[in-house]
Order: structure tokens, then sequence, then C-alpha cells
């Protein structure tokens, strides 16, 4: 995953701070990113307020942040892990949906999409690279709790009475060690949820490993 902007400088904050002051932070740059005290416009207001949820949600997920710290800032990472690029994690039809629309279209079930194309993601790999201690970091469709609110304000216009945003968390998916052949894995994502206040919209993922030379 590449990451154009500076995290830190965008909600004016130091590196080393804290879950709380990075909280603070967010909720004062949301406040001043308003329409009444900048002059944006809704479709304005929109996109910059995006890039403050998504660096929020970043910082605010220690497995998140130490990977943005690690590939932004090019600190060594304590375990050698060799991460699948991403043209080669290729999501199916309903989480292309799920992750677009943040629903499926109507008369379209995820569990029928599944029926038909076995697995959520594909994820394309060699075995020399599965040996190296394979890792893909896939986005899932999530909900995180609102930081200007905190999920008890019906007149916010964060999360527009909510309580929650909806939102995407990048995974990191470790491949089993053992895989010699094109096998489909189901993992359970109730292990890896990304932290207390943040909500996964599907429990499971169903992944095809394609072995090839």
């Amino acid at each position: 995953m590449k990451y154009r902007d500076n995290l830190y400088e965008l909600l004016e904050i130091s590196p080393l701070s804290s879950k709380e002051e990075i909280r603070r932070a967010f909720c004062t740059k949301v406040k001043a990113l308003h329409p009444d005290m900048t002059g944006f416009s809704s479709e304005q207001f929109t996109v910059e307020l995006q890039k403050v949820i998504e660096a929020y949600r970043i910082l605010m997920d220690d497995r998140e942040r130490a990977h943005y710290d690690a590939t932004f800032f090019k600190y060594p990472q304590k375990v050698e892990k060799h991460y699948i690029p991403q043209k080669r994690i290729r999501y199916s039809i309903s989480l292309k949906d799920l992750l677009k629309k943040e629903f499926l279209p109507k008369k379209m079930r995820r569990k029928d999409i599944i029926h038909e194309f076995d697995h959520d993601i594909e994820i394309v790999c060699t075995q020399q690279e599965i040996a190296k201690g394979a890792v893909a970091l896939v986005q899932l469709p999530s909900r995180i709790l609102c930081p200007l609110c905190n999920g008890q304000n019906r007149d916010c216009y964060v999360c527009n009475g909510l309580g929650r945003i909806s939102t995407a968390s990048t995974f990191e998916i470790e491949l089993p060690a053992d895989i010699t052949k094109t096998t489909i894995l189901t993992v359970d994502l109730r292990r890896y949820r990304p932290g207390t206040f943040t909500d996964l919209t599907i429990k499971y993922l169903r992944i095809k490993v394609t072995i090839t030379k």
C-alpha cells in the first residue's frame, strides 16, 4: 500500500502523539473544516473530511499505524515479511460493491456471489513467496465510532446522526507456509478486529490462493 500524505501533518500532530492527542486533533480539524469556517462547498467538505477520517482511522489502529510508519517513514520493521503486490490481490464483485457502495445491489446477496465465485479475494503468489512468509494487505468494509460525537449526537454533521462512519480497514493476512497448491482459505475475521471502536461489516473471508511458477 502506498501512502501519499503525511498523516501526522494532516492532523497537525507529532509522530509520537498518543491516541487521545490524535482524537483531540481530529475533532479540532473537523471543526476547522466546517463550511461555516472555510466556505467550502458540500463536495469540497466531503473530500477533505474523508482525508481526515482516513488519517484518524489509520493512526488509531496500532497495526496500521506501525505499517504506515514503516512504509512512509521507512523505519526498519522488526519482523521481515514478504508483502504481495497489490496488483496481485483481486477482489470479487461482492467485496468491490461493499467497499464502493457500502451495501450490495438489490436482489444480490453476498452468499449467492460467494456460491458462484467461491471466494471474496484471490491472491496470486509463487511458492517462493509463500516460503518467505507471504503477507497480503487487504481492505475490508468497516464502521468506526464517530470521533466527533462518540455516537451521541443526532445532529452531528460528520456521521449524520448515525453514530458511526462507514470506511475501510486494512488487514495483514499471513498466508500459511504449508500451502503447496491453489487452495481456498476461510479466515475468521473476529480475531482481526481492528480496534475497540471499529466493527467489520463481514465476519469471515474466503481467500483463493493461486500458486504460480
